[in-house]
């Protein structure tokens, strides 16, 4: 009540230094006395009087819900499930616009939740309403809670008791002509889909509901959803539509944002194409068609570089050159989307493959991202080989972080083009490129290092043949390391220490959080391969069944329910 509501005092308080140093039953025991606070103060939150002086309810619904999202990463399972019952009865709250900081409440209490909580959850979190005439303020705070619960179906291993009635609601919910409505319905019917948890029948009826002819766009694409249009392809579609052919028809018409429409970011059609066409990756264009948005993305680059070049004041929340930046890297990654899956060697004398040569050159010059669209190219442009892969070995020994997120982006890229027939010495190229990661990772360098390690996670898990002896050899050496590199030690202080630097504990969390997926990937691979895994990896194991440990550190280690 004292810090009357300021977000910045709570950040004080309850930041990442300090909680570090908090164990579950000090956590356990301040949530229990906050949500006592906050019950009892009920009918003050109710109440219309909203002078501070008088009305404490208001004061506390405004900044204890911040306060319990982050006590979250430290309580037990017992205590989240009481938190979830919380977060239930203010979303059916009339005074539910008098709360703030419930969408980090909710979104940090999900991922803290372990995997079988999360299955747990499904059916309690059908019970939340769907706010039909939310205020903007509501909209804002009160979110669909599916929206943010991380499943994969392969973690369900206990299928939930969903009932019949409330399918048959979902779907009556979902061919509203409320939006908001529609939206939230829509959103919880895609989660069950993709955990496979519609049967045949309801998984029907939901393809002719989101595709009813009264509800769909210009581009005959479903309408009032808050999907992209490229999940419309992977979701049921009836059968009498081409889900594909009309996802085509309306990239190969959508417009590209300019570098002068800065005023026009707004428009949802053309400020997400660029999304679009990376997300459907990899989308199988026709020769004709992928041609043709190439050529058009080319064009747009000679239509725009100019205007790059024309540096203005800042405007608004950041400045136009901010916005011309990131329109530039978000084109190079599309046009890099477009050509990593579909383009094949061109001769030299092909207009394209000559148009991408000079697009190099000119965004080379003007010193922009370009590592992605050379990597992208290699087939094309096979003579640039060893220059691409020095650039990209030195961009991830960058000082500066997103020179490392770059080179690791093309990194990306090269591997993505190893399938079943790679070509000469593609392999070789990408075990050049990893060798350099894992001494990375066995150097620890700080600069960009939980994405480092987040790169050589995903690379085992897509190519396990990565694995090589060296490999090996400097990754568990730099895991063995990053367990006493990442723990956080109390300096004896109250853990209301102001002193203690805040931004260091949360970079030490980052790069254990990514410590801990690699080490639980390189368990399974080892346990899939009948190999004995290794200590170090094994420390980490040990390390994520710690209940003092951080949850978004210990949901890393994966247990599925065997309920």
């Amino acid at each position: 009540v004292r810090i009357g509501g300021n977000q910045e005092d709570v950040n004080l308080i309850f930041n990442r230094a300090s909680l570090a140093y908090m164990d579950t039953t000090d956590v356990d025991n301040l949530v229990e006395r906050y949500l006592e606070a906050i019950n009892l103060a009920a009918t003050d939150i109710r109440s219309d009087n909203r002078v501070w002086i008088t009305n404490f309810g208001n004061l506390l619904a405004s900044v204890l819900p911040e306060i319990l999202s982050r006590l979250c990463c430290k309580c037990s399972d017992v205590i989240k499930e009481k938190i979830i019952d919380f977060l239930l009865r203010v979303y059916q709250s009339d005074a539910r616009g008098n709360y703030s900081g419930i969408q980090n409440l909710t979104a940090r209490l999900l991922e803290s939740c372990s995997i079988r909580q999360r299955c747990d959850l499904i059916p309690k979190l059908l019970n939340f309403p769907i706010l039909s005439n939310p205020s903007g303020i509501e909209q804002m705070e009160f979110v669909n809670p599916f929206s943010l619960l991380n499943l994969k179906k392969e973690w369900i291993t206990v299928q939930p008791i969903i009932s019949i009635e409330k399918f048959d609601l979902l779907l009556k919910n979902a061919s509203s002509h409320n939006a908001n409505v529609r939206k939230w319905a829509l959103v919880t019917l895609y989660k069950l889909y993709k955990w496979e948890l519609l049967d045949d029948e309801y998984e029907n009826r939901f393809a002719h509901i989101l595709w009813d002819r009264d509800q769909i766009d210009d581009n005959g694409l479903p309408s009032n959803t808050n999907f992209y249009r490229f999940v419309f392809l992977k979701l049921p579609c009836p059968k009498e539509i081409d889900r594909h052919e009309l996802f085509r028809k309306y990239i190969l018409h959508a417009q590209f944002p300019g570098l002068t429409d800065f005023t026009r970011i707004k428009v949802p059609q053309e400020w997400t194409i660029w999304d679009e066409i990376q997300a459907a990756y990899p989308f199988e264009w026709s020769d004709d068609d992928m041609n043709d948005i190439v050529k058009r993305l080319v064009e747009w680059w000679n239509i725009n570089q100019e205007q790059y070049r024309i540096r203005t004041d800042s405007v608004g929340l950041f400045g136009i050159d901010e916005y011309k930046e990131m329109t530039i890297f978000n084109w190079v990654k599309t046009l890099a989307a477009m050509i990593t899956p579909n383009f094949r060697p061109l001769h030299k004398e092909h207009p394209t493959r000559d148009a991408l040569y000079h697009v190099i050159r000119e965004l080379s010059t003007y010193e922009l991202p370009v590592l992605c669209l050379e990597s992208a190219c290699l087939r094309m442009f096979p003579e640039r080989r060893d220059g691409v892969l020095q650039r990209i070995e030195e961009g991830m020994m960058s000082s500066k972080e997103e020179k490392v997120i770059e080179a690791l982006n093309a990194l990306w890229i090269i591997s993505d083009r190893i399938g079943s027939e790679p070509e000469k010495g593609e392999r070789e190229d990408l075990l050049r490129l990893l060798e350099t990661v894992g001494q990375i990772l066995r150097s620890r360098r700080e600069t960009g290092l939980p994405h480092v390690i987040g790169r050589i996670t995903e690379e085992i898990s897509r190519h396990s043949w990565v694995f090589t002896k060296h490999i090996k050899q400097y990754v568990l050496e730099g895991l063995h390391h990053l367990i006493s590199d990442t723990a956080i030690r109390s300096s004896g202080n109250s853990y209301l220490d102001a002193d203690r630097d805040d931004s260091a504990v949360s970079t030490k969390l980052a790069v254990r959080l990514a410590a801990a997926q690699l080490a639980y990937t390189l368990s399974n691979h080892y346990t899939q391969e009948s190999r004995s895994v290794p200590k170090e990896v094994k420390e980490w194991e040990n390390i994520c069944q710690s209940n003092d440990e951080f949850a978004e550190i210990r949901n890393q280690w994966i247990i599925l329910s065997t309920a």
